[in-house]
């Protein structure tokens, strides 16, 4: 069986192609080019099947072959899966897979010697735009993400000012998280499709 990927290539000078399963909530790996992420879905994909099996979360097909649904440049972009309204079945499947990822990081930095939260990688091609280096400003932004941009761009107004690198990340990764999680829970009891 075939798993469907698009193909998400930067902007601006952004490397690399980002191969995303949209039928496969929270799938996806990156590659310096097209080729070299086609050649890594099939074990990506392998290793995704089975995080979500140790999750208790069921995948349904294998990644024997892989087939391109469709190509995007640019940034903020959109495929045709998302435009289709979400039903309640994959909203509580984004609320399950988001459960899983979190206590997954959560226990990784409950490990992580505290320095290494703060740093800083001697990576060469990070975007110019992009403001978190360290660990704790990437954690930040993932907080900041959940709601001050994914969930409010859909209509849901956060109740905090977003989350700082200077913060402890015990309180606001939890905090946003928890709003993010209200919010499309009332989005899975809601009769607009809009969104």
């Amino acid at each position: 069986m075939a798993i469907r990927v698009w193909l998400h290539e930067g902007h601006d000078g952004d490397p690399g192609v980002v191969a995303l399963g949209l039928e496969h909530l929270g799938f996806s790996t990156w590659g310096e080019t097209g080729t070299e992420v086609l050649a890594k879905v099939p074990t990506k994909f392998a290793e995704y099947a089975t995080w979500r099996s140790g999750h208790r979360l069921p995948v349904r097909d294998e990644a024997s072959r892989v087939e391109v649904a469709g190509r995007r440049v640019g940034n903020e972009i959109l495929f045709p899966p998302d435009l289709e309204a979400a039903t309640p079945a994959e909203i509580d499947l984004t609320i399950d897979l988001l459960a899983a990822s979190r206590a997954d990081l959560m226990a990784e930095l409950e490990t992580a010697p505290a320095g290494a939260l703060d740093w800083d990688p001697p990576y060469r091609r990070f975007a110019p735009w992009a403001d978190w280096r360290t660990v704790r400003a990437v954690l930040a932004h993932i907080a900041n993400g959940e709601t001050h941009y994914y969930t409010r761009s859909i209509g849901h107004l956060p109740s905090a000012p977003p989350a700082d690198a200077s913060g402890d990340w015990r309180i606001f990764l939890p905090q946003s998280r928890a709003e993010a999680i209200g919010f499309l829970a009332g989005l899975a009891r809601s009769s607009d499709l809009r969104v």
